[in-house]
């Protein structure tokens, strides 16, 4: 483990990173960072932008603060989000990297818990609930299990802030990944002996979308997790545990041939129905079986 460098006093302490291709949700993330933050002098804000034919250059117009860098796409890949990241990670002048996924908003004292998370606790890694907005609120019961300053042993990048020293260390993000790289990245974090810690006050809301988003995502991410396991198989050991779900549904799904001879082995679905009743059941229970569709295929295939 590297020590964690001391303010230079010169240049922004915290860099927030925003990766974006022609989402137009940005307008929402910037117009709480023009609030919150753009008048802070220890903040910068930088925006990486993979967007085709100049789908946001409008945006960016508006907000003359904001570190606007293009990014053109030559590697071939539909998502190019770890070399966005890696890009803004390398211009970044702060010390402290807080990364934020466009469409996703701070609440009010977000940035502030972050400071003191950093400047005051000296932390190497820090996340926070992501509250949904909308119609589609199936995601917020997992961050209700959270406590204040839990340790994680895992979590996404959409709300993740880190020393630059840390990334640094482990090169950034795995660029041969097309998603799944952020928690790619966590568990190295944590392998290298770095703590993540929960923080409720770092809070930001989202808005995940129609339910059919919900689906390719689900799809999407269950890939991910498989191909995260061929990675990392000592995190195998965690289908026994936080990542129950990942060897029951795809169990279920691969067993459905046994109708033949148990007809009644589908009504099995209603126990996870039934135990998720009032909190989103049929939601839950579908992302999780397109979930698991996405873990048998990524057995198959790499991200």
């Amino acid at each position: 483990m590297t020590a964690k460098p001391k303010s230079t006093n010169k240049l922004p302490y915290f860099s927030i990173i925003i990766v974006v291709r022609n989402d137009r949700g940005i307008l929402s993330s910037l117009k709480a960072l023009n609030k919150y933050v753009a008048k802070k002098s220890d903040c910068e804000v930088i925006v990486v932008d993979a967007s085709t034919n100049g789908a946001l250059d409008d945006i960016a117009k508006q907000f003359s603060w904001v570190h606007w860098m293009p990014f053109v796409n030559t590697t071939g890949k539909r998502f190019t989000i770890p070399e966005q990241r890696n890009l803004g990670t390398k211009k970044a002048r702060g010390e402290v990297i807080i990364f934020l996924d466009a469409n996703c908003v701070p609440e009010k004292g977000w940035f502030e818990t972050f400071e003191t998370a950093f400047l005051k606790e000296n932390h190497d890694a820090v996340t926070g609930p992501i509250r949904s907005v909308g119609e589609n609120k199936v995601h917020d019961a997992g961050y209700e299990i959270f406590a204040d300053d839990q340790e994680m042993t895992e979590c996404g990048a959409a709300n993740l802030g880190i020393r630059k020293s840390v990334l640094q260390e482990l090169h950034g993000f795995d660029e041969e990944m097309s998603y799944g790289e952020d928690v790619d990245l966590t568990w190295r974090v944590c392998d290298a002996g770095y703590k993540i810690i929960f923080k409720k006050n770092a809070e930001i809301a989202h808005d995940w979308g129609k339910f059919r988003e919900e689906l390719r995502r689900a799809l999407r991410y269950g890939t991910a997790r498989t191909a995260l396991y061929k990675k990392h198989p000592k995190q195998l050991r965690r289908i026994i545990g936080p990542d129950i779900n990942v060897l029951v549904y795809p169990s279920f799904i691969i067993l459905l041939p046994v109708t033949i001879w148990f007809p009644y082995y589908p009504l099995l679905i209603l126990i996870p129905l039934l135990k998720n009743f009032g909190s989103h059941a049929f939601s839950r229970t579908t992302l999780h079986l397109v979930y698991a569709a996405g873990i048998i295929r990524g057995i198959f295939k790499t991200v």
